[in-house]
């Protein structure tokens, strides 16, 4: 069998994992289309129309929370989409995604691999890492993307960080003020995500000092710190955090903090957060992302990679991985009594993914998967099948249906809006991981509160 038959063998037994990804990336186009506004979303564009771009961001400060980076996004990008339809921005935020998550792992690659340079690869492990991150994980694919206001807490704030860092590390003046600028953005949006940021930095810190005795890079480990720091002053600096506390029902202080740890129904409360955490954000999304990884393995040349990096890199990325589990898990039972909502866990499946990668090319290493080219290929082929199912002949009418009940939602909002009604009466929608469900999403608001009074909930 001569060179070129080898390689049109190659080529076919490629072409599943190759349409595999096309699917995905269809089944996404397909999301971003049929994607609009919902109620909190035309609220915030109506808010920041009548107050101004200015005024929009002190009243989130001063009467919802210390989200100074979210009042500003949403006053500069809110206004933009006043006719619902979302299918540019969520286009645009899956591609920012993307390239950021290519910037980093092109870093990890710089420090870890300098002498692998595949830019191809590199690109479609960023892909595969954006779409495993959608797919798999609870509430991303919702709350992340499809909620317009929620997106930029929940997805776009872990782009300001990557391209924080990526800019940082560069040592140039003006990208390291860059990198400042994008990591106080960061610091602005989550306040659980900055705090994981603070404590993997201050670890990387004393790790390199405590234990490598290198203080190459502890200057911009210095940087990143000082700037989450003053990030969380002006946070805990607003006047709207205690407001939001109390309409949330949620006071947490000195004594109530000590009250809970000295108490063993926190404790139980942890173990048990921290059980479905790894039962369902661990081990049943894991399955998926891997799925979603593996033809990396297949239709790229990943083999300047060194094993013994690669391993070096799991173990890292695993033990943050732990560590920021457990901190989580720790805050939000500390918090809200509990693991806290899914789409809070965008960071946690970044740091995941990264992981199954490692994992993934340790294991292949070990095992010759060649030899299974063909069996993993007609698997591949199937699950085409299954994925063609799923979007033509189940989501595609649920989406479409769920469409039309959100635009008709819309045009009601809009016209209470505009002729000043002081009440609205919405029809709650069904649960579905790819557009959020709305039942509370004018309940909860105290913005809006002495605005728009819900009298019932059509069933």
């Amino acid at each position: 069998m001569n060179n070129n038959t080898n390689k049109s063998i190659a080529i076919i037994y490629k072409l599943p994992f190759v349409g595999f990804i096309a699917l995905l990336i269809s089944y996404f186009l397909v999301v971003a289309y049929y994607n609009t506004k919902i109620c909190d979303d035309i609220i915030a564009t109506d808010l920041v129309s009548k107050l101004g771009a200015v005024d929009y961001i002190t009243y989130i400060y001063t009467m919802w929370e210390g989200s100074y980076s979210q009042g500003i996004i949403s006053a500069l990008i809110a206004p933009c989409w006043n006719n619902g339809s979302l299918f540019i921005y969520t286009i645009m935020l899956g591609a920012i995604t993307v390239v950021s998550l290519y910037l980093f792992y092109s870093l990890l690659i710089k420090y870890y691999l300098p002498q692998f340079n595949n830019q191809i690869t590199i690109f479609i492990i960023a892909l595969l890492s954006f779409l495993s991150i959608f797919f798999s994980a609870p509430d991303v694919s919702s709350a992340g993307m499809v909620w317009f206001t929620g997106s930029y807490s929940y997805l776009l704030s872990v782009n300001f960080l990557l391209l924080g860092i990526f800019f940082i590390i560069q040592q140039q003046k003006w990208k390291v003020t860059l990198g400042a600028l994008f990591i106080l953005f960061f610091a602005g949006f989550r306040l659980n995500y900055t705090v994981y940021v603070l404590a993997i930095t201050s670890i990387l810190l004393a790790y390199n000092l405590l234990y490598l005795k290198n203080k190459r890079n502890y200057k911009t480990y210095l940087l990143i710190i000082t700037i989450l720091i003053i990030g969380l002053i002006i946070y805990f600096m607003a006047p709207g955090n205690a407001k939001r506390a109390v309409a949330s029902g949620v006071a947490l202080n000195a004594e109530s903090v000590m009250y809970k740890l000295t108490h063993l129904e926190f404790w139980k409360a942890f173990i048990s957060g921290l059980i479905y955490m790894i039962k369902i954000h661990l081990i049943k999304t894991t399955a998926v992302a891997v799925v979603i990884i593996t033809p990396c393995f297949f239709i790229l040349d990943t083999t300047p990679f060194n094993t013994s990096v690669i391993k070096k890199l799991f173990f890292q990325s695993a033990f943050f991985l732990v560590f920021i589990l457990l901190l989580h898990v720790f805050l939000f039972t500390l918090i809200m009594n509990g693991p806290g909502p899914s789409r809070t866990y965008v960071f946690i499946y970044i740091l995941k993914t990264i992981t199954i990668f490692c994992a993934l090319y340790w294991l292949f290493s070990l095992v010759n998967i060649t030899k299974y080219s063909i069996i993993i290929s007609a698997v591949y082929v199937a699950l085409i099948g299954v994925f063609i199912y799923k979007l033509f002949f189940v989501d595609y009418h649920n989406m479409k249906t769920l469409h039309q009940q959100k635009k008709g939602r819309a045009i009601q909002i809009a016209s209470s809006i505009k002729n000043n009604t002081d009440t609205l009466i919405f029809v709650p929608l069904t649960h579905c991981y790819y557009l959020p469900s709305e039942d509370n999403c004018l309940g909860f608001d105290p913005r809006v509160a002495n605005k728009y009074i819900i009298i019932k909930q059509a069933k």
